[in-house]
C-alpha cells in the first residue's frame, strides 16, 4: 500500500483522522480523552507551528501512586514541504508522586520517499527532569518501560 505524506497526516494525525492519536490513546487504556483542534502558532524562533493539548485520565502502574491519574499532552506539529512532518510532544502528569519532578518528550518523525510514494516513521522519546528526585532510577526504569510498550504497541 502507498502512503504519502498526505495520506499519513489525514489518517493518523489531522482533527478528525480515521486513526488519531487519540482513538489509540484510548484502546490502551486512557479515558475521558479531550483533544483541541489544531491551531497555529509561532515557537520563539519565529517558525509556524501548529499545536494542541490533549486531556486525559491515565492508567497508572508505578510504585506509590493511585490508579489512574489526570494527564495532559502538549503537542507542536510542523509540516516540512514535502519532505517530511515532526509532531512533538510533552506529557505530564498530574496527581502522581514525584510526577512534578520530570515530563516526557516524545518525537513522531514521518520522512517521505524520493518517490513520495511511501514514509518512514521513527519514533523516539526522552524523560526532562526538571528537579532532583531520589526516585530518578524508579522513574527512568517504570516510565522507559511504558513509553517502549506504548511505542511497540502504536507501530503494530
Amino acid at each position: 500500500m502507498t502512503c504519502s505524506l498526505d495520506r499519513f497526516f489525514n489518517t493518523f494525525i489531522a482533527d478528525d483522522a480515521q486513526y488519531s492519536m487519540s482513538k489509540y490513546m484510548e484502546s490502551e487504556g486512557d479515558e475521558d480523552l479531550k483533544a483541541s483542534a489544531w491551531k497555529a502558532t509561532r515557537k520563539d524562533d519565529g517558525q509556524l507551528v501548529r499545536s494542541r493539548v490533549v486531556r486525559y485520565i491515565h492508567p497508572i502502574n508505578a510504585p506509590l501512586a493511585p490508579p489512574k491519574a489526570g494527564a495532559r499532552k502538549e503537542q507542536t506539529y510542523q509540516r516540512f514541504n514535502d519532505y517530511g512532518i515532526c509532531v512533538e510532544t510533552k506529557t505530564f502528569v498530574d496527581d502522581v508522586p514525584m510526577a512534578d519532578c520530570f515530563f516526557v518528550k516524545d518525537r513522531l518523525l514521518v520522512s517521505a520517499s524520493s518517490t513520495k510514494d511511501r514514509v518512514t516513521v521513527v519514533m523516539e522519546f526522552e524523560l526532562e527532569f526538571v528537579k532532583s528526585t531520589m526516585f530518578r532510577g524508579v522513574i527512568t526504569k517504570t516510565t522507559t518501560s511504558e513509553m517502549s510498550k506504548f511505542f511497540q504497541n502504536m507501530r503494530d
